[in-house]
């Protein structure tokens, strides 16, 4: 039988062990109940400790139930796959080993996949006050809108520091109404990145504008303000930069230019929810600013969702006309609307996870500081964070030019990872009508050449990122 190294919990212990034809090795750090050094009597196996601090013992496996039980440990242990390869795992290494365990250890602990992203883990840590709040919806048979999206949108414009949040079935269905509610019309221009997910230039394109791209700067990946004023014409009716990857862009620079020109900027945070600007949380920086709740957002849905926030009172009542068919009344239309609310389930699920996403963001900030210590020296183009930004780390995207190459060696090294964006939207083929040629943006397009998206998410664990970042030296090696 195949060996193999694991964490098992025993009771309220956590022990490193290893597995092999059917004995068990546990070491586990000494505590006030040190365990005793056994080895193996019948085949006279001598006592060994890897480790010092580290006590260690062999014991024989019992299973029962397709359960691991071990002699005098009366409680269970945990589950094991059927080839026995694998344990589940639920202690960090650095807690065994301290600060800094070998990074070698690493691939023989960690041989199962890691998820580029894992919601499961999310949801089971909030299984049972996401099966409450959606009883509740249930119950009240609050479907479309309702009390709960209500209460998430006093909450949620409360989180930004804003003054009004309407809640949308999508991010992009708020970008559109963004527009809408600004004037935006057929044959007008709109200032935005070429560096971003489609969705910021279809709410352009949705309303009869033309998007107008700015390159990207280099270091953070967002719109460079340097450059946004040469791209300013008559028609120019606004500025809709995207605060990408979790990282505000430098908003101040941008508000500048937008004052100079009389220009309304609207912040596209779908991917940045509670990132801060010079200390100050994003989302009332402009006249509007839109977010998405994808399931994959730093706060997600269980489906789709997103939000329009402003500080201005009749830009959020005709978004919420706009929202429900263009409506005030029931069944009387001011304009020609949409079908665009947000699923009372959606505003449950949301209210819930609001509550964590401080706790989350601190840990995808933590994730990202190990990554970048450990990540330090190799050949890698790391993250850049500029002084006036926290970002929340929706992404931790990382650069080289063999990125390809070193997506395929993670992924047979079962890492999972991600490329956020492959094509610039001016190379787009829905936006070739533009005329856009390889070569308009060149800091965008080198970026989608290189651009590659490590797992980060509040659950990875310290045993994780080491092992993804062993498999990156590998690489290099």
């Amino acid at each position: 039988m195949r060996s193999a190294q694991t964490f098992l919990s025993i009771g309220r212990d956590q022990r490193l062990g290893t597995v092999d034809s059917g004995l068990v090795t546990v070491f586990t750090k000494r505590t006030h109940h040190p365990l005793d050094f056994i080895g193996d009597r019948e085949k006279n196996e001598p006592k060994t400790n890897p480790n010092p601090g580290i006590s260690c013992r062999k014991k024989p496996v019992k299973r029962r139930n397709d359960r691991i039980f071990l002699p005098s440990e009366p409680k269970f242990v945990t589950r094991f796959n059927a080839k026995l390869r694998e344990l589940t795992f639920n202690e960090a290494p650095e807690n065994l080993y301290g600060k800094n365990p070998p990074l070698d250890y690493y691939n023989s602990v960690m041989a199962d996949q890691i998820a580029y992203l894992d919601l499961p883990a999310q949801i089971r840590g909030l299984r049972k006050e996401l099966d409450a709040a959606l009883a509740r919806t249930l119950d009240n048979c609050s479907f479309c809108l309702g009390p709960d999206v209500a209460q998430f949108e006093k909450d949620f414009a409360a989180y930004c520091g804003a003054k009004h949040c309407a809640g949308f079935n999508s991010g992009t269905s708020a970008l559109h109404v963004a527009l809408l509610a600004l004037g935006v019309g057929q044959g007008d221009e709109v200032i935005t990145t070429p560096f971003t997910f489609v969705a910021t230039s279809w709410a352009i394109s949705y309303v009869g504008a033309k998007p107008v791209f700015v390159d990207i700067d280099d270091a953070t990946f967002n719109i460079n303000p340097a450059l946004i004023e040469r791209a300013i014409t008559p028609r120019t009716k606004a500025v809709l930069p995207v605060h990408l990857y979790g990282q505000p862009f430098d908003v101040d620079a941008v508000l500048a230019i937008c004052r100079k020109h009389k220009l309304p900027m609207v912040e596209d945070a779908c991917q940045s929810h509670g990132a801060k600007y010079k200390g100050k949380t994003i989302g009332a920086f402009g006249e509007i600013s839109c977010y998405s709740f994808y399931p994959g957002k730093n706060l997600g849905s269980c489906g789709e969702g997103g939000a329009f926030v402003t500080n201005n009172d009749q830009y959020a009542a005709r978004a919420k006309s706009l929202r429900e068919h263009g409506s005030t009344q029931r069944y009387y239309h001011d304009e020609i609307g949409f079908n665009y609310r947000m699923e009372g389930f959606q505003g449950a699920v949301l209210g819930v996870k609001l509550k964590h996403l401080n706790k989350w963001t601190a840990e995808r900030q933590r994730v990202a500081r190990r990554y970048t210590e450990l990540l330090a020296g190799t050949p890698l183009q790391l993250p850049h964070e500029a002084d006036f930004a926290e970002s929340v780390w929706h992404l931790y995207a990382v650069r080289h030019p063999r990125r390809d190459e070193l997506k395929k060696f993670l992924e047979d090294n079962k890492v999972g990872c991600a490329i956020h964006y492959p094509i610039p939207l001016h190379l787009q083929k829905a936006y070739a009508y533009l005329g856009h040629k390889p070569g308009d943006f060149p800091v965008a397009e080198k970026a989608a050449r290189e651009c590659l998206s490590l797992p980060i998410y509040p659950e990875l664990t310290d045993a994780q990122i080491q092992r993804v970042v062993e498999v990156v030296k590998n690489f290099f090696k």
